[in-house]
């Protein structure tokens, strides 16, 4: 229900979410990690298993449950509700539809 109503302006913004947080997210596993295990902080991990931790990583129920609790504010306007609970819930459906679908 929450996504039969998303505004025709949101689809750019959350393609635009989609992309950064999908970019930051191999940004800091594919640099981060390395480094860290370079000095020794954490194991080695390979870079197949780090392609696997930039697409399979829990990206959605913190972020449903929070978008749910922020949808249910009666001090936050109704168009900011809309903007917030429909770019979560479209990035967390895109996150299901492309891990499942790269599963399938």
């Amino acid at each position: 229900t929450l996504m039969a109503n998303l505004h025709e302006g949101y689809w750019i913004d959350l393609v635009t979410l989609i992309a950064v947080c999908t970019l930051v997210r191999f940004v800091i596993i594919n640099f981060t990690i390395p480094a860290l295990s370079k000095w020794g902080i954490v194991h080695h991990v390979s870079r197949a298993y780090r392609s696997i931790m930039v697409w399979g990583g829990l990206r959605g129920a913190v972020s449903l449950a929070l978008a749910l609790i922020f949808f249910e504010n009666a001090g936050i306007s109704s168009d900011v509700k809309s903007f917030v609970v429909d770019l979560v819930v479209g990035f967390v459906f895109f996150t299901l539809l492309f891990v499942l679908g790269c599963i399938g």
